[in-house]
């Protein structure tokens, strides 16, 4: 399996169950709308969100802020239209 087409709005779905259960996708959608989906295709799929998040929502502890470097402030300026 190379690539498993699929609309766009389900993929992203697909996407937003799996990353909601934690990199799984849960039985009650493998049986419901993703039934058309192979296992292996599905547990392929997870292992790429997986990798693909992993860490993405930890928080950062407050040593690793201070690892970023500092917010600059932001100016707008108001420009006159001739």
């Amino acid at each position: 399996m190379d690539t498993v087409e699929m609309p766009d709005r389900v993929a992203d779905d697909l996407l937003l169950f799996i990353r909601q259960n934690k990199g799984t996708l849960s039985k009650k959608r493998r049986e419901g709308e993703f039934a058309p989906l192979k296992g292996d295709e599905i547990e392929r799929i997870e292992a790429i969100v997986q990798e693909t998040f992993d860490g993405f929502d930890e928080i950062p502890g407050e040593e690793d802020l201070r690892l970023l470097p500092p917010v600059q402030s932001l100016r707008l300026r108001r420009t006159e239209q001739p």
